[in-house]
C-alpha cells in the first residue's frame, strides 16, 4: 500500500488558540468527481474556518466564513474514484480519520421533509437511474424513504454503505408498495452490516424504497437508531453492472477442475449445493511445514468455511473455523509423516448456492511480522515527548531484532526506538521528543520497520507500521481498513500570560 498522500496546509496566525480539531461527521459522505458540492460538517472545529485534508489529491475545500461548519467541496475530474480519508485540522491538532466516497455516477442528497413516513417519501424518477442519495437519519425512529415508478418486471438494485463508511448505524432497507405493504426488507450483508438489494416489481405501480438502522455497537434496547454519525449512501440502479464493483465480492476466476493441489498453486470452488462438501489431495513430506488458508469473507463471498485436514488413513488431523477474527480458516501445518493428505471445505451452516464460493491454498510459510500502530494522530508539544506505541505481531517463526524510523521528521525533533523488540512480540514504544524552539508542524508520516542484520544494521526493504480500523466493535470490513500513515502535529508554542503585579510586593 502506498503512503498517502502529503498535503501541507499552512495557517495564518490565530488571535487564540483552541483544542485540535474534531471531526463528528460529512455530509455528503460521498461525491461524483468533476463536481463541487456543498458539505456540511459537525463537531468541534474551532476557531473557524478550519480546513479538510485529504488522503488523495483532487479535492478542494472553500470554508463558508460566515457560516460555521459549511463550505464548498470541489472534486477534480481526475479525483481517484472509491474510498480516500478526510479529516479535518486547525492549528493546534487533526481530527480522527472519517471516510469519503468518491464516484462517477449522479447524485443527490435526501431531502428531509419526508415527515419520517413512508406516505410521504421523496420522489424520484427511474429513468434518471443509476444515482446515489446521500442522507442522514438524524434522529430515534427516523426513516428515510424514496418512490420509484415500476412496471412489472422491472427490477431495481440497491446497495447502501453506512457501516462500512464507518457510520454509527446498522443499516436497514426495506421495499413497500402504494398501500403501504412491507414486500422485502434486507438487513445484513454477507460480509458486512451493509445490504445489497434486488427487488424485481410483482405489477405496474409505485414502490418505496426505504432505508430505517439499528443502533452500531449493538444497544441494550432495540429501536431505529440516529444522530450526527448516521450519514449513509443509497445507491439505486436498473442494472447491477451500472454499481460500483467495489460494492460486490472480488472475482477469483472459474472454479478449478482438479483433483489435486500443489504448493503455491490455489484452486477456486464453488459449494453449489447445501451439505456440499469439496475435497482435494496434497502429497506432504515429513518435516515440511504448509501454511492452508481458504479465502471467501475476504473476497466478499457469504461463505463461512470450514477446512479440515485428514490423514492417509482417513483420521483427522485438524478442523479449523475461524482464524484471526475473520471467518476465513488459516493453518500453520508441520507435516508429520509422508503420505497423501486430503483437505475439504464445507460451508459452517451446509449452506450452498452460486454465490458460496471460495479459494484454496497451501503455500510455503515464510517468517514475516505486522506492525500496528495504537493510534492514528499524535500531538508533540515543544519541550515536551509523546509516546507511540507499536504492537508486533511476530509470524511463521519470525526471528531477530527490529529497528525503527520515521522519514520526514521536522528538525529539532527526534526519535528514540526499543532497543529490543520481544522475542514473542508484543508492544514496544517509540519516543518522539521536541526541542523548546521546534516550529509548528503538521503532516502525515510513515513508520518505517526493518529486520536488523548481525552487524546491527537495517537489511531488507522497510515494512509500514499500519493504524488498524479493527476494534471490538468489528463486524466486518470497511471501505478502507487501515492506515499506512500517522498525522503529527507540533501546535505554535503557548506564550506564557503576563503575571499580575502583586500590589503588596509592589509596596
Amino acid at each position: 500500500m502506498k503512503p498517502f498522500a502529503v498535503h501541507c496546509l499552512l495557517f495564518l496566525p490565530a488571535l487564540c488558540l483552541a483544542a485540535p480539531a474534531q471531526l463528528d461527521s460529512i455530509l455528503p459522505a460521498g461525491g461524483k468527481k468533476g463536481t463541487e458540492i456543498e458539505v456540511t460538517l459537525t463537531g468541534k472545529l474551532d476557531p473557524w474556518p478550519c480546513q479538510l485534508n485529504f488522503s488523495e489529491k483532487g479535492f478542494t475545500f472553500t470554508p463558508d466564513k460566515e457560516k460555521k461548519g459549511t463550505g464548498k467541496l470541489k472534486i477534480a475530474s481526475d479525483a481517484k474514484p472509491g474510498p480516500v480519508i478526510v479529516r479535518a485540522l486547525n492549528p493546534e491538532g487533526v481530527s480522527t480519520p472519517h471516510i469519503f466516497i468518491v464516484d462517477e455516477l449522479p447524485e443527490i442528497v435526501e431531502k428531509d421533509e419526508d415527515g419520517n413516513t413512508v406516505a410521504k417519501a421523496q420522489i424520484l424518477d427511474t429513468a434518471k437511474l443509476p444515482l446515489v442519495v446521500n442522507g442522514q437519519l438524524p434522529g430515534n425512529n427516523e426513516l428515510d424513504s424514496f418512490r420509484l415508478p415500476l412496471k412489472k418486471g422491472e427490477t431495481v438494485h440497491a446497495a447502501i454503505e453506512g457501516y462500512t463508511i464507518r457510520s454509527l448505524i446498522d443499516p436497514v432497507l426495506h421495499v413497500y408498495d402504494a398501500d403501504g405493504n412491507r414486500l422485502a426488507m434486507e438487513h445484513d450483508g454477507a460480509v458486512h452490516l451493509d445490504p445489497l438489494m434486488q427487488f424485481t416489481a410483482p405489477k405496474d405501480g409505485d414502490y418505496t424504497i426505504a432505508v430505517t438502522a439499528f443502533a452500531h455497537p449493538p444497544a441494550a434496547s432495540v429501536y431505529f437508531r440516529g444522530g450526527k454519525n448516521a450519514q449513509y449512501r443509497l445507491y439505486l440502479a436498473n442494472k447491477k453492472e451500472q454499481l460500483p464493483k467495489r460494492l460486490f465480492p472480488s472475482d477469483p476466476g472459474p472454479d478449478t477442475k482438479t483433483e489435486k493441489i500443489s504448493v503455491a498453486k490455489p484452486v477456486t470452488g464453488t459449494l453449489a449445493k447445501p451439505n456440499e462438501v469439496d475435497s482435494v489431495v496434497i502429497t506432504a513430506k515429513k518435516g515440511e511445514q504448509r501454511l492452508v488458508k481458504v479465502e471467501a469473507s475476504r473476497l466478499g463471498f457469504p461463505t463461512d468455511p470450514v477446512l479440515r485436514i485428514l490423514k492417509p488413513d482417513g483420521a483427522e488431523l485438524k478442523l479449523v473455523d475461524d482464524a484471526n477474527k475473520e471467518s476465513d480458516p488459516e493453518y500453520l501445518w508441520k507435516v508429520a509423516a509422508d503420505g497423501d493428505y486430503q483437505l475439504t471445505i464445507t460451508d459452517r451452516f451446509r449452506r450452498g448456492g452460486p454465490t458460496f464460493r471460495y479459494q484454496l491454498s497451501v503455500e510455503e510459510p515464510k517468517p514475516h511480522f505486522t506492525a500496528t500502530i495504537e493510534k492514528s494522530e499524535y500531538l508533540l508539544e515543544p519541550e515536551k515527548s509523546v509516546d507511540i506505541k507499536v504492537k508486533v505481531a511476530r509470524l511463521n517463526g519470525h526471528k531477530g531484532n527490529l529497528q525503527f524510523e520515521i522519514p520526514g521528521l521536522p528538525p529539532k525533533v527526534t526519535l528514540t526506538g526499543p532497543d529490543k523488540v520481544p522475542d514473542k512480540g508484543g508492544d514496544v514504544v517509540l519516543k518522539l521528543e521536541a526541542e523548546e524552539d521546534s516550529a509548528p508542524f503538521q503532516k502525515p508520516l510513515t513508520i518505517n520497520v526493518f529486520d536488523e542484520g548481525e552487524d546491527g544494521e537495517k537489511t531488507g526493504d522497510p515494512q509500514l507500521a499500519l493504524y488498524s480500523f479493527k476494534d471490538d466493535n468489528y463486524r466486518g470490513p470497511y471501505a478502507i481498513m487501515e492506515l499506512p500513515s500517522v498525522w503529527l502535529t507540533i501546535p505554535p508554542k503557548k506564550k506564557e500570560e503576563p503575571k499580575k503585579e502583586n500590589k503588596k510586593e509592589a509596596k
